[in-house]
């Protein structure tokens, strides 16, 4: 089993990052567009996919517990991040954070606050329309009965 101390860090140093200007979105139909970016905008867009390919396989593990190496500095970093123009970036962070939602149950009132900070302080973000689709997800939720284990 990987020092999951030593993968988290990586992930929080490669994931977040100041993002472009909104003026200079990324390609809109995935990180790599052939045509238009330099060799360096690719392979930095292959690196940023390869690491929300291992956050997301993390978060699937229910093996891997991730509460210790979560705090509410990363919740708020992380919903920044729904303001990159990379609809395939957003569409990582909306699978990452639901599944993050569902398994980390203790986590939820940090991860609440972190929306509303992300509502609250910031007046033109590209990623409401993501965050919202989350709360919704997290509302629709509501409905299904707890399961025995989420009592503890």
């Amino acid at each position: 089993m990987p020092n999951l101390a030593l993968v988290f860090d990586m992930i929080k140093d490669n994931i977040f990052r100041p993002l472009a200007p909104a003026k200079e979105p990324w390609p809109s139909d995935a990180f790599i567009e052939e045509n238009d970016t330099s060799e360096e905008d690719k392979l930095a867009r292959l690196i940023l996919t390869s690491v929300y390919e291992i956050f997301l396989a993390l978060v699937r593990d229910t093996r891997f517990k991730l509460g210790p190496h979560t705090n509410e500095s990363f919740f708020r970093q992380y919903v920044l991040l729904y303001n990159s123009a990379c609809p395939l970036e957003v569409d990582y962070l909306k699978q990452i954070w639901h599944r993050m939602y569902a398994g980390m149950v203790r986590h939820r009132r940090k991860m609440k606050q972190a929306m509303r900070y992300f509502f609250l302080d910031f007046e033109e973000n590209r990623g409401v329309g993501e965050i919202l689709s989350n709360l919704i997800a997290i509302l629709t939720g509501l409905q299904t009965p707890l399961k025995p284990e989420w009592y503890k």
